[in-house]
């Protein structure tokens, strides 16, 4: 694998608007998407996302093809409790192949909004 193949993209969340998401209109979940360009069936995908509130989540799923669009379903309620002002959530991957760490990805920064 090439350092090129290794570098991991930034996740994104499908509701956040120009980097804000607003949290009254959440349903039940956010949905945290990743874009794999390439990986194995074995490599295991970790999901993660913490606030300024002191919440936090993360769920780890298989690749299941490559090229392809993960999506996460993201609780609303980590997002929506302990709102206050000012808040902010961070997203980002991790990917592992067996016990071979393959890296993290950027950070993406939301911020939240009523």
């Amino acid at each position: 694998m090439t350092a090129e193949e290794k570098a991991l993209e930034a996740p994104f969340l499908k509701e956040a608007v120009e980097g804000v998401l607003y949290v009254d209109q959440l349903k039940e979940y956010a949905h945290g998407q990743v874009v794999i360009l390439s990986a194995s069936l074995e490599d295991k995908i970790t999901f993660k996302v913490w606030t300024t509130t002191g919440n936090n989540w993360s769920e780890t799923k298989s690749a299941e093809s490559a090229p392809s669009v993960m999506v996460f379903d993201i609780p609303a309620d980590i997002f929506t409790k302990n709102m206050q002002p000012g808040a902010g959530a961070n997203l980002q991957y991790s990917v592992k192949r067996g016990k071979q760490d393959l890296g993290e990805s950027p950070a993406t920064k939301i911020r939240l909004e009523k």
